[in-house]
């Protein structure tokens, strides 16, 4: 798998780069995310996911380790290509696509060209915990979502420990009463 690329940019386009590394020109497909972020100078480096099929290897380029990370989760997805997921990274930033999955924003993903109602649900559902495990993708996640995540695990967990320790008490307790209503 080829990592990164590192070498003098050729071609611009904002749905694609040609970046010659070594003699050998790459082409290299981009979201309109990291379009707007390439640098004007010649030398660049994009982070990249090859994609390989029967019929072609498909290179695509992202600016940042977190919004390749998010790339791959996108299309891990069942229903979410690798044009879709594209085309999500295009129409929102990567902290504007993590933000709406932790939220449960079905709306802003569905706003997504391509995306049904559906396939946004699905999107929530199979990548909201998955985020949270990610430590790139944990960078860029707003901090109320992680705190809302904490708050809802230590709620849970005070709950059980009350729950658990009311059991020892309260069971020889509810013996002593039926005992008193018996008699």
């Amino acid at each position: 798998m080829i990592t990164h690329i590192q070498g003098r940019l050729v071609e611009k386009n904002p749905t694609d780069v040609v970046i010659e590394c070594n003699g050998v020109g790459y082409f290299i497909n981009i979201s309109l995310h990291t379009f707007s972020e390439l640098p004007t100078s010649e030398n660049v480096k994009l982070y990249t996911h090859l994609l390989v099929r029967e019929d072609a290897h498909t290179l695509y380029g992202f600016s940042g380790v977190a919004e390749r990370e998010i790339f791959r989760l996108l299309i891990s997805v069942s229903g979410v290509g690798a044009s879709i997921a594209r085309t999500m990274l295009s129409s929102l930033a990567p902290d504007q696509v993590l933000d709406a999955i932790a939220q449960n924003d079905i709306t802003t993903i569905q706003s997504v060209k391509g995306i049904g109602a559906k396939t946004a649900q699905r999107v929530v559902l199979d990548l909201k915990d998955k985020i949270l495990k990610c430590t790139v993708c944990r960078l860029f996640l707003p901090e109320q979502a992680i705190l809302t995540k904490m708050k809802r695990y230590l709620l849970w967990r005070r709950w059980a420990l009350f729950a658990n320790s009311l059991r020892k008490w309260w069971m020889p307790l509810l013996r002593i009463i039926r005992r008193h209503r018996q008699k």
